[in-house]
């Protein structure tokens, strides 16, 4: 089975040099290239197109929910590139749904492992990420607050879904639905399950609530 992959980086350069790094015959074909995450959302829906594994390129890429976003639009799997290896900016990316980080020493073998991998089911984190996710779970955490047990009960598509109430501060929920690409109808039905789960009784002490708790 040969994977097809779609491709995020700004760099048109950069895409043509990671296109002939990463195709493989028989093995990997890359089937798809975009310069940011609205641009390969697009290219996610298109009928036309089907993508097993999706790396984005995050030097330039605008890190919080770019994940999540990606990871509500099918099934692809998805492979952040990073500069960075923070353990904070990892396991943001973690929580937004991607299977695997390459950190800045990854090398082009890694790359084709790690997306075989991811594909089949599994994660790819370097060693000492691993170790230290491990770590956390072998570890019994702090005791959840309330706010942050309702908190864990929403989807990523809600995540996104919040994260638009807030950036929008009191715009209508038709030009909300409309940034989010989604029909009204919708986006009323993500918010009565929202008020559920935060146990909040409306769009004012959603807004309230996620200033106050909410960190994506």
């Amino acid at each position: 089975m040969v994977l097809r992959v779609l491709i995020i980086h700004p760099s048109s350069i950069m895409q043509a040099a990671m296109r002939r790094l990463i195709d493989r015959p028989g093995q990997v074909l890359v089937t798809g290239l975009a310069p940011d995450v609205d641009t390969a959302c697009e290219l996610i829906r298109s009928p036309d197109h089907h993508y097993d594994v999706i790396l984005i390129e995050m030097t330039h890429a605008r890190s919080e929910g770019a994940v999540a976003k990606l990871v509500e639009m099918g099934d692809a799997k998805v492979i952040v590139m990073s500069p960075t290896d923070a353990p904070a900016q990892v396991d943001l990316w973690i929580r937004e749904g991607a299977r695997g980080v390459l950190g800045p020493v990854a090398d082009p073998e890694q790359l084709f492992k790690a997306m075989v991998k991811v594909h089949e089911g599994e994660f790819w984190l370097n060693r000492q990420m691993t170790s230290r996710i491990l770590s956390g779970i072998n570890n019994p955490a702090r005791e959840l607050t309330p706010e942050e047990a309702r908190i864990n009960r929403l989807t990523n598509k809600e995540r996104i879904v919040i994260r638009a109430i807030l950036s929008g501060q009191g715009q209508t929920l038709r030009n909300t639905a409309k940034s989010l690409e989604i029909s009204e109808h919708t986006l009323r039905n993500h918010l009565t399950s929202i008020y559920t789960k935060l146990e909040v009784a409306n769009r004012l002490e959603l807004f309230v609530f996620a200033q106050r708790y909410f960190s994506g």
